[in-house]
Formats: structure tokens, C-alpha cells, sequence
């Protein structure tokens, strides 16, 4: 059967790269994986999210939730290419250190039930978020959790004993402010 072709011999190896990634999105049904590994390697080659999203007509959210399962350990990405987890299961995975998902999975195939939130809430739910912060988030030097995956992008301080520190002299900042340096009786 004749079908329609098109040579294009001009095309350098990251656009040859671009080309066939967003063909294969679009044409083929790419495992989530594998469209994580794609989307990387075109970004390493310095495409923008804007560039990749207008190219494979995705969005920028969702291109982001599939290149952070790059961070998932080899078991959960074993895991997510065996459809023994979900995309959701895989996607809140990746939110944690590799050792915690290794844990997780290992329970997993024990016969432990997690969805996707309580995986999540595995790595956040004692965690205080950076919108509580009372002081300057350019002060506090830990590291961050940030969750791709709520409703609302969150991001959580990983030093919950650092974030009690800066917020109590956060709070003697506006102490300080308010009682402009009379001290108070009390200050909830």
C-alpha cells in the first residue's frame, strides 16, 4: 500500500529527539514511564515545559507528574511497569526519599494495602507546610517535599525541628512588631 512520507533530511539530533517523542505521545500508548523518560530527555536537551506541552499538546502539570517518576526507586518503577501499583500509587511514591518508597513497595508486595493518599500521607502528614511559615522561607536551609500531586501544589519543610525554630523566632519578630518592644503580657 502506498503511504504518505515525509523525508526530512536537514533535522539535527535534538530535533530528530523532539520530533519523535511528541509523535510517539501523541500515536502510540506510551507507559507512564516511558513518557517520564522521554519528556527528561527532551528538557535535558533544553526544551521549556511551555515548548513540550505545546508540542505534544499535554499540559504543563501533567508533563511535570510524569518526569517526577524518574525519582522512583527501581523497585516502584519495576512496580509501575508490572501494573503490580497504580499511576496514583507510583506518583505519590515519588514525593519520598528512595529508602521510604523501597519500604513501601516491599509492604506492597507483602500484601499491604496503601492508596494513593495514605502513600502520600506516608511522607507528609507531620510534616508543617510552607504556607504556615510566620518567617522568611529564605532563613530556613533544609530541604523541601513538594507535592505535584494534591489538589493544590503543596510544598513541606523536611526539618519539622528547623521550621519549630525560625516560626518561634518568627513569632518573637511579631512580638517585637506589635508590641514595639514593650514587653507583653501574653502573646498567643
Amino acid at each position: 500500500y502506498d503511504v504518505p512520507v515525509d523525508i526530512r533530511a536537514d533535522l539535527s539530533k535534538d530535533e530528530t529527539l523532539r520530533l519523535a517523542t511528541v509523535e510517539n505521545v501523541q500515536r502510540e500508548n506510551l507507559s507512564p514511564l516511558e513518557e517520564a523518560r522521554a519528556f527528561a530527555k527532551l528538557i535535558r536537551k533544553g526544551d521549556s515545559l511551555a515548548e513540550t506541552a505545546a508540542q505534544t499538546g499535554l499540559t504543563e502539570r501533567t508533563i511535570k507528574r510524569r518526569c517526577i517518576l524518574n525519582n522512583l526507586c527501581d523497585e516502584a518503577q519495576t512496580a509501575l511497569d508490572e501494573k503490580k501499583i497504580s499511576l496514583a500509587q507510583a506518583e505519590s511514591l515519588s514525593i519520598g526519599p528512595m529508602e521510604a518508597q523501597q519500604k513501601i513497595v516491599e509492604r506492597l508486595d507483602d500484601g499491604w494495602t496503601y492508596d494513593a493518599d495514605e502513600i502520600r500521607n506516608e511522607f507528609t502528614d507531620d510534616l508543617p507546610s510552607v504556607a504556615m511559615a510566620i518567617f522568611p522561607v529564605s532563613l530556613y536551609k533544609g530541604g523541601f517535599i513538594t507535592d505535584l500531586f494534591s489538589d493544590e501544589q503543596t510544598t513541606y519543610f523536611d526539618d519539622a525541628e528547623q521550621f519549630m525554630e525560625l516560626q518561634r523566632q518568627g513569632v518573637d519578630a511579631l512580638k517585637e512588631y506589635f508590641y514595639g518592644g514593650t514587653p507583653a503580657k501574653w502573646v498567643d
